[in-house]
């Protein structure tokens, strides 16, 4: 029979405990890096040679394990991107601020944050460094309810703690072009759907109704107010679905502090 010494065993428990310490920490890292110069001829700011937009760009790797990340806290998120050449890039202002955040579809616990300047580091600069905190949104407490929606225009439909109103193709003067067999749904809202985990529509006998989401955005109004918007195609032309939805009753904020140095090419 083989002995193991007291030493080693707690030596090997100590290595373990650590490791599985270390997978269960929160990783940021820097995915990539792009450079990109100006195209002269473009009146739009895009990259000489590509449709991209000119300047520096960032895609930054976050992994929060046991989470699942709902959205990006822009307001307070806050990083600034600079060279060893003492200059700053200011960073781009986007389609929703400066950081888009692209999650994992299959690991929600993993995501990435794009981000970027209008600006080239300068000629005798060697790294680049970001530094700061961004702060992700997680769902906690997941619950999952079944409720009824009729397809109406304004009708009023309970997501967890959404308030949704539905809307149809039609509501905007126009036709449903899809499936002519299924319609698309509308759901709109003063507050986003990032609580939400998922959404199925059932018929009558409680059967699953093939969906798929068909995009999201938001948009504001003339008394400064948000509206944020999801879309389903729906393989059914019923007016009127229960519908199971999953949702976190509860969102925190996470603060994922960052102090990275690197090369041009990582």
């Amino acid at each position: 029979m083989q002995t193991i010494s007291p030493i080693f065993a707690t030596t090997l428990f100590c290595f373990c405990a650590a490791s599985c310490l270390a997978q269960q920490q929160p990783q940021v890292e820097i995915a990539s890096v792009s450079l990109s110069q100006n195209d002269p001829d473009s009146e739009f700011g895009h990259a000489l040679g590509t449709f991209g937009a000119a300047g520096t760009a960032l895609d930054v790797y976050v992994k929060l394990p046991g989470q699942t990340i709902l959205s990006i806290n822009s307001k307070q998120s806050a990083v600034i991107l600079s060279c060893d050449d003492g200059g700053e890039l200011p960073l781009r202002e986007q389609y929703d601020g400066v950081y888009n955040l692209q999650i994992n579809s299959e690991d929600k616990s993993k995501a990435s944050v794009q981000l970027g300047s209008e600006n080239l580091p300068g000629k005798k600069a060697t790294k680049l460094s970001l530094s700061g905190a961004l702060v992700l949104v997680v769902g906690k407490d997941l619950t999952t309810d079944t409720v009824d929606l009729k397809v109406a225009k304004n009708s009023k439909v309970k997501l967890g703690l959404i308030d949704a109103t539905v809307m149809v193709r039609g509501d905007r003067g126009g036709d449903d072009f899809g499936d002519p067999n299924g319609q698309t749904i509308e759901l709109n809202a003063s507050r986003p759907f990032d609580s939400l985990a998922s959404i199925e529509f059932l018929d009558g006998s409680g059967k699953v109704i093939e969906s798929y989401p068909q995009g999201s955005g938001s948009w504001g109004g003339i008394n400064g107010e948000t509206t944020h918007s999801v879309n389903y195609q729906v393989e059914s032309v019923a007016k009127s679905f229960k519908v199971r939805v999953s949702y976190f009753g509860k969102t925190e904020n996470v603060k994922l502090p960052i102090d990275k140095k690197f090369g041009m090419g990582l």
